[in-house]
């Protein structure tokens, strides 16, 4: 009868835990698709924060602007953050142009690395169209920009 009751309450707590662990990640990836369900059309509002700080004249914030944006991400995805501020110190250096694009591309691969890589997707519990959208928007959004960037301002 003893040795019943324990196997019984191992059984017990080894569902425990499975049921945690399902909930844990049901919960963690509820929360993102729900922030991200929430900016459905904050892309376009992005882009125009962008374009309209880019061209404000002596005092625009471009290329800051991109921090600004990637600090939307932040939680989510603290890399991108990193490597954007890595990206910006960068543009504002005195390096080559060419030194510039090779940097811009790096920072192109990842976003589309964290955007676009199935198994990247399902760890991260970005599962809704809705979502997977957003990221790709702002991708090409942030990349144009960038290389526009680039072009004006780099020898």
């Amino acid at each position: 009868m003893g040795s019943t009751d324990t196997k019984l309450y191992s059984n017990i707590e080894q569902l425990q835990k499975k049921t945690e662990e399902i909930l844990t990640k049901y919960d963690r990836q509820y929360d993102f698709e729900a922030r991200k369900t929430s900016r459905r059309y904050r892309p376009m509002y992005l882009e125009e924060f962008l374009y309209t700080s880019k061209n404000n004249g002596p005092s625009n914030l471009f290329p800051y602007n991109i921090l600004i944006i990637l600090s939307v991400f932040r939680d989510d995805f603290p890399w991108l953050y990193d490597a954007g501020r890595d990206l910006v110190s960068t543009l504002n250096s005195n390096a080559t142009r060419k030194n510039k694009m090779m940097m811009a591309e790096k920072f192109q691969d990842l976003l589309e690395t964290t955007s676009g890589h199935p198994l990247l997707r399902d760890a991260l519990g970005i599962q809704r169209k809705e979502s997977i959208m957003f990221l790709r928007d702002m991708q090409n959004m942030l990349m144009r920009l960038v290389f526009e960037y680039i072009q004006e301002n780099s020898l």
